[in-house]
This record gives structure tokens, sequence and C-alpha cells, in this order.
């Protein structure tokens, strides 16, 4: 002020003054109001940023971001205080019903395939025949696949105890540790030996259906037949292991690294920035880069080159986030036409989608063929087998296709970027895909459906003898309170208001009546079926 007046503060501008200026009260600052609430701590304290609504502020109050950018799934805070907050705080496991479904599944899938292991071990070298070994030795590989699955699920499931809340600020350390990288790799591997498996004992019980091998009795078991065996299931392993850990190879670098992990002290990188972060880093730095294409190792050279070499360089500092660095440590199913790795993604998902299709037309043709011969077949227990296995093989490619078919659908309409499934990734690797992991050792073995139908007999059972029991009561307690006269020999009531006729025929029916009720409380359950049974199955017999 000069002589209790106010001064302005203008400038000239194309012969006009401006006096539009935000001052900055602390720090004695004049800026424009074009820099106000433009993401930009121009004031020096954000004084300029402080009102706005347009921001989100890091925890660490060193940097603002734009709004939208909080909780859209990719860190943009040094501290990764925007995707870890009370909002959209993530853990390994989001929610209690995937924390439970992967105890679940991996206590079950572990408990039946173990099981079937076992008993398969036990039974291979008792088998006689080619075609008993061959089953008991695909169901056997089949199990092991399904086991790893198992044991994967357990592994995230206890890991995302471990962690609990302190996932998110932690999950730099989890997606690119080595820790990580190997349960994708065993997730894969279960997955494909499982269903390699699957396929080529579905392929051999077709031919053996369609060149007529079934009618004819198997061959014995002989050092050939055996190493044959031996030589396809190695096949099986070594295809599996190969495709399971090619992303994780050195030499195929280039197409598999999804990006870089730096320290968080090193404040020019934020998050996982990709190879195209990178370059436009490096582009702006440099101004020299001409090459559409940089590996990942010259990539490295280029940015340690960036930072002084006097305290070490930043080379300790780079982590890197390989094909299997996601949440889950599992198979990048979801991929964008733009990503690297797309080539790879859509060979894998043809695989499936072949070996689906494999498995659906040879059962299919398998139970076409088995109700042909369940026609012709007049014996009733081999026909009711045949509807058995009927109902085992629908139900097996029902889940089959239920599981995959419309995943494989919804990744390929995430790769053109029709829908965006990457919301559900979460979802159809823990809930979906392990399912099959968990049914397949009761499709191929029966001991748990039999023990659960002799569970349930026995329930029924129980019940029926409870209720004939308590039915039984209730007489006995109705006949004490009644004032009518009871004979002393049978303990029937006599009313003596009818003839002696009635009195004898009504005594008669009753004591039929009476008689009968403990029988059928003590019959035991599915004593009556069986000789329904033995009687039906007598006339048939015989005209066999």
């Amino acid at each position: 002020t000069a002589g209790n007046s106010y001064l302005s503060y203008v400038i000239r501008s194309h012969n006009s003054y401006h006096n539009d200026f935000f001052v900055c009260e602390k720090s004695n600052k004049c800026i424009p109001y074009s820099k106000v609430c433009d993401l930009v701590d121009d004031c020096g304290d954000f004084e300029d940023e402080a009102r706005c609504n347009n921001h989100f502020q890091c925890a660490n109050k060193m940097l603002l971001i734009s709004k939208p950018h909080k909780c859209d799934g990719i860190s943009h805070c040094l501290d990764f205080s925007d995707e870890c907050n009370d909002e959209c705080s993530r853990q390994l496991l989001d929610g209690w019903r995937l924390k439970m479904v992967s105890w679940v599944y991996g206590i079950l899938a572990a408990i039946f395939n173990a099981t079937n292991i076992c008993r398969c071990i036990i039974k291979i070298p008792k088998c006689k025949n080619t075609r008993a070994l061959s089953n008991k030795v695909w169901v056997l590989l089949i199990s092991c696949g399904d086991i790893v699955i198992g044991l994967y699920l357990l592994i995230i499931a206890f890991n995302d105890f471990l962690y609990g809340d302190t996932f998110c600020q932690l999950q730099a350390n989890w997606r690119t540790g080595k820790f990580c990288s190997f349960l994708g790799v065993i997730s894969t591997l279960g997955s494909l030996i499982s269903m390699f498996s699957m396929t080529l004992m579905s392929v051999i019980r077709f031919r053996e259906i369609t060149r007529g091998s079934h009618l004819i009795p198997p061959s014995t078991v002989t050092n050939q037949y055996s190493l044959k065996l031996g030589l396809s299931c190695c096949f099986v392993g070594i295809i599996s292991l190969v495709v399971s850990t090619v992303p994780i190879f050195g030499y195929f670098e280039d197409f598999f690294i999804n990006g870089l992990s730096y320290d968080p002290a090193l404040k020019l990188f934020i998050g996982f920035p990709d190879k195209t972060m990178h370059l436009a880093i490096i582009d702006a730095y440099s101004g020299r880069i001409k090459a559409r294409f940089l590996s990942w190792d010259t990539i490295k050279s280029l940015i340690q080159e960036m930072f002084s070499k006097d305290y070490g360089g930043i080379s300790h500092q780079m982590r890197t986030v390989e094909f299997y660095g996601n949440n889950a440590c599992f198979f990048k199913y979801f991929v964008t036409s733009k990503d690297p790795q797309r080539f790879f993604v859509w060979c894998f998902q043809g695989i499936y989608f072949i070996c689906l299709l494999v498995i659906g037309v040879s059962y299919f043709s398998i139970a076409a063929v088995a109700k042909k011969i369940g026609s012709n077949v007049t014996g009733a227990k081999i026909a009711s087998r045949n509807q058995k296995t009927q109902r085992k093989i629908q139900i097996m490619i029902a889940t089959d296709f239920i599981c995959w078919f419309p995943f494989i659908i919804i990744c390929i309409l995430h790769s053109f970027e029709v829908v965006d499934a990457s919301d559900w990734y979460s979802v159809i690797s823990i809930v979906i895909l392990p399912i099959n992991s968990v049914l397949n050792p009761l499709f191929y073995d029966d001991i748990y459906l039999k023990g659960f139908g002799n569970f349930k007999r026995k329930c029924v059972a129980a019940g029926i003898k409870f209720f004939h029991k308590l039915c039984s009561t209730k007489l006995t307690s109705t006949d004490e309170s009644s004032e009518q006269p009871r004979n002393i020999e049978t303990g029937i009531t006599v009313d003596p208001k009818l003839p002696v006729t009635a009195q004898s025929r009504e005594i008669g029916n009753e004591k039929v009546a009476e008689a009968n009720l403990p029988a059928i409380a003590e019959f035991p359950y599915g004593q009556e079926d069986k000789e329904d049974q033995s009687e039906l199955a007598a006339p048939t017999t015989g005209a066999q």
C-alpha cells in the first residue's frame, strides 16, 4: 500500500493489461490462474491445488494424480496409495468367497486325487491285460495333474493368509519374485498334464470302440507294451513342461517380460512400467532413439546410463515382472491385439479348444456305441451298467465345456477388445477352471460316489426305522388312554356294542396290521428291492 491506497500488479500483453493471478500467500508468489488446479505444485506447498477437487493426493504428499486414476488398477503413486486405500485396497484373494473356495477346492482336490493316485499305484502292478493297464495309467496321470492344481490353490490361500491387508503394499515383491513364477509354472503344468492325458485316453477308447476291440478279450501285458505306454506318459509330461516353462526362459525375455519394477526411492518410474513407457522416457531423455524395437537388455543399459554410478548405479534396483507376474500367479489368458505375447496365448488357447473338441467327439461316439450295444443286450445288469457309463460321460463332457468353452469365448472377446474381462481374472483362475480338478477323480473312480450312496441309504434306513418306532409309540399311548375294555390275551380293544362277528373281524384285521408294523420297522433298507430284482431277473436269466 502507498498512502493508504492499494497497488495492483498487472502484466502488459499485446497492448492490454492483465491481473488474473493467484497469490501464494505463504511463499509470496503470483502465478497465473491457468496453473491453478493443474495437478502441479507451483506454489511449493500445494497451496494452488489445496482447494481443488479434481485430484487425488498420494499418501506421501509428493504427487497429485487425476481423480479418475484412483482405483483404476494401475499404480500412479510411488507408494501405491492410489490403489491401496480404504476404497479399493486389494488382497491376494479379494473377498471371503474367493478365500473359502480356494481352501475348499484345494483340500478336496488334494484328498480326492491323492486317494486316486494311491489306488492306481496299488492296482497297476496287478493289471494283467493291456486295457486295464492303459486305463489305470492314464487315470493316474490325470490325477497327478489335478493334485498339482489342488496344491497350487492351497499355496495361494496360505500366502493370502500370510500377507493379509499388507499385500497391496508388498505386491511388487510378490509379482517380481521367483516363487510367483514357480506357482505359475506348476499351475500351467498340472492343467496341461490333465488335459493332454484326458485327450489321449479319450482317443484310445474311441479307437477301441470304432475298431470293435471292446468286443475282443484284451491281450496280456508285455514289456514292449509297458515301454510304449511309459514313453507316451513321458511325452505328455515333457510337452507340458516345455510349454509351461517357455515364458520364463531368459532367451525369450523380450516376448514374455511384462515390465520392470524399481525401488520406490527412484521417483522417475512408478508402478510396473512396460516397454512402451521405458521407450518414451529414453526418447525424452536422449532424443536419439530411432529403432522401433529395443531388447530389454538394451533398455536396461540405457536406463542405467541415465543415473550416476558413484553409488553403484541402479542395476540392483531393477526387478522383472515376468509372464506369470500377476496377483494369482496364473497363466496370462487375457491379452489384447497389441500385446506382444498374444500369439503364444492364442496358440495355447487353440490347443485347449482342440483338446476339448477331441474329448467331446470321442465320448459322444463312445456313448452312442454303448447305447447301441445296450439295446442289443438282454441282461438287465449290463444295460444298467451301460446307462451309468453314459451318465458319467455326459456329466464329464458337460463340466469340461461349462468351464472351458465359455472361458475361451471370453478370451477371444477380450483379445479384440469387445469386453474387458480383466476384473474377472481372479474368479476364473480360482473358482471356474480348477473345478475339474475336484470333479475328475469322482468320475474316474466310484469309491467316493459309492461311499456317499451307502451313507445316504443308511441315513434313509435310520429315518424310516425312527419314524415307524415313533408311530408305534403313539399307537401304544393311545390304546393305554382308551376307556374301552381290551382283550387280555391279544391286547386289542373290544367294543361291547358290536356283535361278536364284527368284533372278530375287527380284531382279526387289527391283529394283521399290528403284526406287520414291527416287521416293516425292522426290515433292512433296500432288501425289498433286492427281492424284487431277483424275481424279475429270474425269467430274464432263463431267457438268456
